[in-house]
């Protein structure tokens, strides 16, 4: 029973949708953003290191035994320690699936360095599904503008960085076939010509049968607190640069070859 991550580019991507749209499958339960994988993924990647760095100590210790072996950096093997992080995924979000009458259980996220992220988690589940999401920038922008959730970042560029970061992982081929991922574009999901194709591609791939109920979901917003009335021109251009400096000119220019430039308001 495999589970299903989807890690988003950016806030206002409309990760919610995609998650809303698997929970009400049958057996599928996508939890909301976690909010501690930057820091647990430094954890994570600091601990494995060290414990496989300090596994000699297990053979000193067979040969010599407690009373002469060099034991003051002895830990567990790094496969238990994968265990222990394995068991502490599956506990806190396999503890309640019977709760609400499902079988198998993920989770989104929003944060830069997704990538990674994504990772760390096929590491723990191999047969895992990573789903990348992401919509249009000047969108998503758009979008934050409108929201007082827009407010709380001291640089307002910044989530348009973290989109940048996180985009030039999603558009590299090899690192998405790495991981046996698929990647989601929120426009095409939406879309009234591709949707349907667009949902079956995401069903399937995370193992559940598209149900009408399913397909009704993309026509109920829930919540939002957008109300989008175009962008300056000024700003247009302003993303444009953020997402140069942050990518270079030749990297920024592939990912932007995915989108058209916004109406002006």
């Amino acid at each position: 029973m495999s589970q299903v991550f989807i890690f988003s580019a950016c806030w206002r991507t409309g990760s919610t949708l995609i998650q809303r749209f698997l929970n009400t499958s049958d057996d599928l339960l996508i939890w909301g953003e976690p909010n501690y994988l930057l820091p647990f993924h430094n954890a994570f990647t600091k601990s494995v290191a060290h414990f496989k760095a300090v596994e000699w100590q297990h053979t000193s210790l067979e040969e010599l035994g407690f009373q002469k072996a060099w034991i003051p950096v002895l830990n567990p093997k790094s496969q238990q320690l994968l265990e222990g992080y394995r068991a502490f995924f599956n506990t806190t979000y396999g503890g309640q699936l019977a709760q609400y009458g499902k079988r198998r259980w993920g989770f989104k996220e929003v944060r830069q360095n997704a990538y990674q992220h994504a990772e760390m988690m096929k590491t723990l589940f191999p047969d895992c599904k990573i789903i990348f999401h992401y919509r249009n920038p000047y969108e998503v922008y758009e979008s934050l503008l409108s929201t007082d959730f827009h407010q709380s970042f001291n640089d307002p560029y910044q989530p348009i960085r973290f989109w940048a970061n996180n985009m030039k992982d999603f558009i590299d081929t090899a690192k998405i076939e790495r991981l046996g991922a698929i990647v989601i574009a929120h426009e095409d999901f939406v879309d009234e010509v591709k949707s349907m194709s667009e949902m079956e591609k995401v069903a399937s791939f995370a193992g559940v049968k598209l149900t009408t109920t399913m397909v009704e979901t993309l026509h109920h917003k829930v919540g939002g607190t957008s109300s989008q009335v175009g962008l300056e021109a000024n700003v247009v251009n302003k993303i444009d640069q953020v997402i140069s400096g942050t990518l270079g000119q030749e990297l920024s220019e592939k990912v932007m070859s995915l989108f058209a430039k916004p109406k002006l308001a």
